[in-house]
């Protein structure tokens, strides 16, 4: 069974029950099945409140629209590819109290050890509280080790991982 459709550049494209689309110059896309359309649609409209927060006043409108920005990408991402390396959980909460408190020392130890805890992992969404509030002491932004220390400030976030380390 296959469906025709019409892309951007109006050019007919064919759709096998894989997915996978090819159009007539031969490229290759991959459409997107109807059950993403619910998390698709967060995210785009977690990307607008976004951008309204940054163009309001108040820049603590600002962080929590971008965690739960995060969020919604790391589940729209699961959703369509499965899980993400979460790594070991005891390890895991060891090397983001070492990002969040700048523990360089402990972080250079786990780089030498010659068994360390595996870096392959995301970060998961900060678990949240009965109140619906976020437990900052999970909170590694859905990103991975080597993404925190490349950008540890996040940019605009107003919380740096890795604080009173210098950039050198």
């Amino acid at each position: 069974r296959q469906v025709v459709m019409r892309r951007a550049s109006h050019s007919s494209v064919s759709v096998p029950e894989n997915g996978a689309i090819v159009d007539e110059a031969g490229v290759r896309d991959y459409g997107q099945p109807s059950c993403y359309e619910g998390i698709d649609k967060t995210v785009s409209e977690l990307q607008q409140r976004m951008v309204d927060a940054l163009a309001s006043s108040n820049p603590n409108d600002e962080a929590p629209i971008t965690l739960d920005f995060f969020d919604a990408l790391y589940a729209r991402y699961t959703s369509r590819h499965g899980p993400l390396p979460a790594g070991n959980s005891e390890y895991r909460a060891k090397l983001l109290r070492a990002f969040q408190e700048g523990d360089t020392k402990w972080l250079w130890a786990d780089i030498k050890d010659p068994t360390p805890g595996s870096w392959d992992l995301v970060f998961p969404p900060a678990r949240r509280r009965e109140d619906g509030t976020r437990d900052p002491s999970t909170e590694g932004w859905a990103r991975t080790p080597l993404a925190l220390i490349v950008w540890p400030t996040g940019g605009y976030l107003g919380y740096a991982f890795l604080p009173g380390v210098k950039k050198a």
